[in-house]
């Protein structure tokens, strides 16, 4: 009996493993988008704001332009020194099912804050579990 259980289990497993991780990749958009107008919140709404294409995924950059169609989005291959506002975003998926979002903000050097947010997804669906790692400078 117990030989059944973990032959099935052994079958099922990398099954149940490839879904998920099918579902993160669905589901990346929705998480980055849930995420995006809390970030851009800590930003002023009257200045533009700066994202560098090394440290921001695609999927971010597109969920910053659809909830803040009306602000203006800078994006430049490298960052300079003076370039603030700035906001950062990435995402990866860390188990089946569950994807963090890693994200930064900075009104000015050394004012700003980030962390990462974890993400429960289900093929298209995503719901905020919470935040780790957060800090401010």
């Amino acid at each position: 009996m117990k030989m059944k259980v973990l032959s099935i289990a052994l079958v099922f497993a990398p099954i149940l493993a490839g879904l998920g991780y099918l579902s993160n990749c669905l589901s990346r958009k929705c998480c980055c988008r849930a995420v995006a107008l809390r970030v851009l919140s800590n930003i002023p709404p009257d200045h533009p704001y700066y994202t560098s294409l090394e440290a921001t995924d695609e999927d971010a950059a597109n969920a910053f332009d659809e909830v803040a169609p009306e602000r203006t989005r800078r994006s430049q291959d490298r960052l300079e020194f003076l370039d603030y506002p700035r906001v950062q975003m990435t995402s990866s998926a860390y188990l089946p099912f569950i994807v963090g979002l890693h994200h930064l903000w900075e009104r000015e050097a050394e004012i700003g804050g980030g962390g990462t947010t974890v993400c429960v997804t289900f093929f298209g669906h995503c719901w905020v579990v919470g935040e780790i790692n957060r800090f401010v400078t």
